[in-house]
């Protein structure tokens, strides 16, 4: 898929200006009746871009299950730099919310965090003035980004690292 807009020039004469970037199918579908606004921070391209998506669809969800509401109200969650992306696509080349979110989460992917491993874990050292409480939760919040840690493990690494 090409990411450049169409310059109105090259439209037809008779062809309203498509100012986005969906199928008919989407643009057509109405926002459900009770539908609320967001009050979720809008996505600027700084931060985890799957956390975002997760935050966005879990109050979608509560709405609808439409694929093509979850399309339409995507684009009132960004500002900045990310909204900037969004206003870059052809028009009609938006068919899916599965395709809007791979093309979303493959874009900001490098805001994404580092995951955090068992051995990265035994690195972590507390520092000359750092008191014992701010080591243990600079240390816990490491851990907690840590996929399948145990209790156990997680106590075996912190008292190597002490």
């Amino acid at each position: 898929m090409i990411n450049h807009p169409v310059p109105p020039h090259l439209l037809p004469s008779h062809h309203p200006i498509r100012r986005h970037p969906f199928t008919d199918f989407i643009a057509n579908t109405p926002l459900p009746a009770q539908w609320e606004p967001f009050t979720l921070n809008r996505y600027t391209g700084e931060t985890d871009p799957d956390e975002h998506l997760k935050v966005y669809i879990t109050h979608v969800a509560l709405y609808t299950s439409q694929d093509a509401v979850f399309c339409k109200a995507f684009p009132t969650t960004l500002k900045g730099p990310a909204l900037e992306w969004f206003t870059t696509f052809l028009p009609y080349s938006i068919e899916s919310f599965d395709v809007l979110s791979h093309m979303f989460s493959t874009h900001f992917a490098g805001s994404r965090p580092h995951q955090t491993t068992t051995i990265s874990l035994l690195g972590i050292r507390q520092e000359h003035n750092e008191s014992l409480k701010a080591f243990i939760d600079r240390f816990s919040k490491a851990a907690l980004r840590t996929p399948h840690l145990n209790q156990e493990m997680i106590l075996q690494c912190m008292t190597l690292t002490l």
